[in-house]
């Protein structure tokens, strides 16, 4: 639950500092939060060590406050036996966050570069619209059967300009 709320916190302070993307480039809301989605693979990354050490110094600290511990100690349990749920979720975690730092992690941040790039400098912030006239500044207007990507089909300019 503290991984989720951390996660949702940092994803929602990234998305105020990329609304110039939102309000720049004038790209679909969805495409917005699809971009920023892709980050939260990196945030949960950099999350996990920290809520690993909060949940089990909370539990840990639950049950020494609650005399648990002592009540364990003296039922028999080993401290190795008593350590073992947080080193379990340690060891989970611990997997989870190599997963995330291997593989997932890099193919979000190249996507999510990818992405960027392409609002930033492709095609799409010209805004030209497949099969129509359009009218780029004053006296300029171009035509494009087609638009792909980085690639522009049967492409024709009026320039009336001085």
């Amino acid at each position: 639950m503290l991984l989720m709320i951390l996660a949702g916190l940092s994803w929602m302070v990234q998305i105020m500092s990329m609304m110039k993307f939102l309000m720049n480039y004038g790209i679909k809301t969805s495409s917005f939060i699809g971009m920023t989605m892709l980050m939260l693979p990196f945030i949960i990354s950099i999350i996990i060590p920290f809520v690993t050490f909060i949940t089990v110094l909370f539990i840990y600290n639950k049950l020494i406050s609650d005399n648990e511990i002592v009540v364990m100690a003296a039922s028999g349990y080993s401290p190795s036996r008593i350590a073992r749920p947080g080193l379990v979720l340690a060891g989970i975690l611990t997997i989870a966050h190599l997963i995330l730092s291997t593989w997932i992690v890099p193919m979000t941040q190249s996507k999510f570069y990818d992405t960027q790039w392409n609002l930033r400098y492709g095609l799409a912030h010209l805004k030209l619209q497949e099969s129509a006239f359009t009218e780029m500044s004053k006296g300029l207007v171009v035509y494009v059967n087609k638009v792909a990507g980085h690639n522009l089909s049967q492409i024709m300019l009026s320039d009336s300009r001085k």
